[in-house]
């Protein structure tokens, strides 16, 4: 069963786009490559992620999820803090923004994580 979609890096783990256990979708076919761009980061004394916008092959830019989250990739969490936080956080608390242009963060593939089938 899919679990979420996402878009994963080759050397930084990954930004999830959609979390919806069995019904999660892609805004392109997966094993598309993306353009991610860092665009601005969140942070607090329990969380702390990457802000990103991505880049899809026809130029669309997408920067949330299908529920209104930021997409972002989480670098830090203290103990018995779930991940997930630090996008619920930054969309709900506010972004530090760097500038409009972004740096380039990398490229990345869309995939589906899946639970393993049990025996």
């Amino acid at each position: 069963m899919k679990i979420y979609s996402m878009f994963k890096l080759e050397d930084r783990g990954h930004v999830t786009y959609d979390f919806n256990p069995g019904n999660c979708v892609l805004p392109v076919p997966e094993g598309t490559e993306v353009e991610l761009t860092w665009i601005g980061h969140y942070s607090d004394d329990e969380v702390a992620c990457d802000i990103l916008q991505v880049t899809l092959p026809d130029g669309k830019v997408i920067t949330t999820q299908p529920n209104g989250t930021v997409l972002h990739s989480t670098y830090d969490c203290i103990e018995g803090v779930s991940p997930v936080q630090s996008g619920l956080r930054a969309t709900t608390n506010g972004v530090y923004f760097i500038n409009k242009v972004g740096y380039p963060y990398g490229k990345a593939i869309a995939c589906y994580f899946k639970a393993k089938e049990r025996i």
